[in-house]
């Protein structure tokens, strides 16, 4: 990615003075019987969809709609049991359509919200991504930051958990994009 813009070090700056601050101003880490611990750390393969219509001076209209393997890590950090922050960075893949592709990666943070079901906890997540995207052939280059959202449900075995998460991105180029993903992580 290119060099860090200040939107991107305000959020990092803000994540961590929370992950810093919560233990100090009195909020309770998440200890539960299923494994639930403060910190996590975790990375998760699935697939990214992604949609775009593209105009062209010479090619005309292109639309976009490609599947492609995507990967994710992550860590967070539970303020209480149903309250958590999570950042991380992810590649979209590369999304061929016609005569150009395109790769996208970037960095989020979010905020995560947990609702244990049972031996299941659900959540859902609101948040920014910071996206890079780089173009092959016509397509020229972009940046930017924009929401994101998502919602999951993970398992927890002894410090181990598995996650099922599908998340939404309304990031300007490509349009719309799409990413669901297996992940495992460590809670601690």
């Amino acid at each position: 990615m290119k060099a860090l813009s200040t939107p991107l070090m305000s959020a990092v700056t803000a994540a961590v003075l929370l992950l810093v601050a919560a233990p100090a101003i009195g909020a309770e880490p998440a200890r539960g019987s299923a494994g639930i611990h403060s910190f996590y750390l975790g990375t998760g393969l699935g697939v990214a969809n992604t949609k775009d219509d593209v105009r062209f001076r010479d090619l005309g209209n292109v639309s976009l709609d490609d599947d492609s393997t995507a990967y994710k890590i992550f860590a967070g950090y539970r303020v209480t049991e149903n309250l958590g922050v999570e950042g991380g960075y992810r590649n979209f893949g590369e999304a061929d359509a016609g005569p150009f592709s395109l790769k996208t990666d970037g960095f989020d943070v979010s905020a995560v919200g947990f609702l244990p079901v049972g031996p299941v906890e659900l959540f859902a997540k609101g948040g920014i991504i910071f996206w890079d995207t780089n173009g092959r052939g016509p397509v020229p280059d972009a940046s930017g930051e924009n929401l994101m959202y998502g919602i999951g449900g993970q398992v927890h075995i002894t410090s181990l958990f598995f996650r099922l998460e599908s998340e939404w991105f309304d990031m300007d180029f490509p349009e719309d994009a799409q990413m669901i993903t297996g992940s495992v992580g460590w809670s601690f």
